[in-house]
């Protein structure tokens, strides 16, 4: 109801649908001519099942009501919005890739098109865009099409993805499973090797300058194991004990019932600003003997970039609290297996994150 509240809008919505079956309800939604951005979440709504880390899962979340004939009339139903709809001409990179992802999971074989036309608009708002803050967002959605592309066998996505980079801020762009995410799945790829390797010089760069700006992105080394070249780097970064400042031991909070804790179980970090003294890392750990709350301890480079490591469980435990001997006896293992970890123990524990993150071409569906 146009000029309504919220509440009158959410109250107008249930008595229209509240007796609709959820999957019927986001194809009624779709056939009606509804506001765009109704449209569009039902679209979203109707053909992926979002998780706790707002990626969607590989199968159709309803999938039995998917039919061919279904599909056909979805395909049909987003060719002639998206022919037709202002919005989509002016703005709103996550639309087209929302739509592009969506006609992916109906139907593969029409998926390409849709794909490129997502990420050239990723472009031309990155061309456009005056706030360079939204880089983050656009890479997000461009590092999944692109390998949506690649698993289509579309090689035109290599050249226009690293485009697409070479435009954003740098400087806001220093986690590599944020940027590089495609490249680092795909390292044989020349142009991709590149694109790691010149942001593994970007990162020595970063760690080069006077004051440390302190991110925990700056540490995140473990995805440049995926490049063979980069690991005698990787394991020079962990001789760096450059002092940072001190640590400090925080209770955590109880874990909820019920939620898995995910990659980063037992590892969550506060960092404080740096002051006089050095910087202090607040780290809240699940420890039950209250005595060592308060406990600082001495932090120094190589110890965030171990912690990057353990983080995506590629090998033993690490603790920034630990004493700084107990810390490098791990460390000393952590540099003799950043020489030989497989390339699967590096992509594996990320790709229970997005559904998505696979090498492998896929079947396109067979339709009747």
């Amino acid at each position: 109801m146009p000029g309504g509240t919220q509440y009158d809008k959410i109250e107008a919505y249930w008595r229209r649908y509240a007796n609709t079956p959820e999957p019927q309800r986001y194809f009624r939604i779709m056939e009606e001519e509804r506001p765009f951005e109704a449209w569009l979440q039902a679209l979203d709504r109707l053909t992926r099942t979002i998780n706790r880390h707002g990626e969607a899962e590989t199968s159709l979340r309803f999938d039995e009501y998917l039919t061919d004939e279904c599909v056909d009339s979805l395909l049909s139903n987003i060719k002639d919005r998206v022919g037709r709809e202002p919005s989509l001409r002016e703005d709103s990179f996550k639309s087209h890739a929302t739509i592009a992802v969506a006609v992916y999971l109906l139907d593969k074989t029409q998926a390409s098109e849709y794909l490129a036309s997502a990420i050239q608009n990723l472009t031309d708002t990155i061309e456009s865009e005056q706030d360079r803050s939204s880089h983050y967002r656009i890479g997000s959605e461009a590092r999944q099409i692109t390998i949506l592309r690649l698993q289509l066998g579309d090689m035109k996505a290599v050249g226009e993805f690293v485009s697409l980079i070479n435009a954003t801020d740098q400087g806001r762009w220093i986690s590599p499973m944020g940027m590089h995410l495609p490249a680092l799945l795909f390292p044989e790829i020349p142009e991709f090797k590149k694109l790691v390797l010149d942001s593994f010089q970007f990162l020595r760069t970063e760690l080069a300058k006077e004051p440390l700006r302190v991110s925990g992105s700056v540490f995140e080394i473990a995805p440049y194991l995926a490049i063979d070249d980069l690991r005698d780097d990787v394991a020079e970064l962990l001789a760096d004990d450059t002092a940072l400042g001190t640590v400090i031991l925080e209770k955590a909070d109880p874990q909820p019932e019920g939620l898995d804790p995910g990659l980063f179980d037992g590892y969550e970090t506060r960092a404080a600003l740096p002051g006089p003294g050095g910087m202090k890392w607040h780290v809240r750990a699940p420890v039950d003997d209250l005595k060592h709350i308060g406990l600082e301890r001495k932090l120094r480079r190589c110890d965030l970039f171990a912690l990057d490591l353990a983080r995506v469980k590629i090998g033993p435990e690490f603790r920034l609290y630990w004493p700084i001997e107990r810390r490098d006896e791990v460390i000393g293992q952590y540099k003799r297996l950043v020489m030989t970890v497989k390339y699967d123990a590096i992509v594996q524990p990320w790709a229970g994150y997005y559904w998505w993150l696979s090498r492998e071409p896929v079947t396109l569906r067979t339709r009747s």
